[in-house]
């Protein structure tokens, strides 16, 4: 039997306090692109970043992401 995967879900919330260009330009330097790649994450739907994750990559994903201020999801692949 293989493995669950996930994927990490955004939905252009942000944590609490942090700045939205800050975030941003720190979401962009964590993935090595522009800020205009990353303008399309910020749209308010749901947006997901990676996909076909164990559940220890996706919380890794978690907590950088958290960091810089963009606050992320981990769903179970296949869930509505």
């Amino acid at each position: 039997m293989s493995e669950q995967k996930y994927e990490l879900a955004f939905y252009g919330k942000l944590v609490d306090g942090a700045s939205l260009e800050k975030t941003k330009e720190q979401v962009a330097l964590l993935f090595k692109t522009g800020v205009d790649q990353i303008e399309r994450m910020f749209t308010g739907s749901r947006v997901v970043i990676r996909n076909k994750l164990d559940q220890g990559t996706a919380m890794k994903y978690i907590v950088a992401l958290n960091k810089r201020g963009a606050l992320c999801q981990v769903e179970e692949m296949g869930q509505p």
